[in-house]
């Protein structure tokens, strides 16, 4: 069975959620649509473009989410937590 927990495990660097890969070795910011080379897997290039144009370090971005899953963990039963903890996850960052 997969859990939040195991799919949040699996999940690649915090920085894809603000990038979607437009070639192997470029993806563009979905904040304000500059291209940043990537190298292929490394995200050290993204990263301090999040952090030096837009402000966001990976302290910031799992401190937000860290929240709201606190919020959600506390008004939902553990069936429509794990669905809302999900679904939040790919919009809050």
């Amino acid at each position: 069975m997969v859990t939040s927990l195991n799919i949040i495990k699996q999940r690649r660097s915090w920085v894809w959620s603000y990038f979607k890969r437009v070639t192997s070795t470029l993806a563009q910011c979905t904040l304000c649509n500059r291209n940043i080379c990537h190298g292929g897997n490394a995200t050290g290039n993204m990263n301090r473009h999040l952090k030096m144009i837009h402000n966001k370090t990976a302290e910031t971005v799992e401190d937000k989410f860290w929240a709201i899953h606190q919020i959600v963990r506390h008004f939902h039963t553990d069936e429509e937590y794990e669905a809302t903890f999900l679904l939040w996850g790919s919009f809050v960052l």
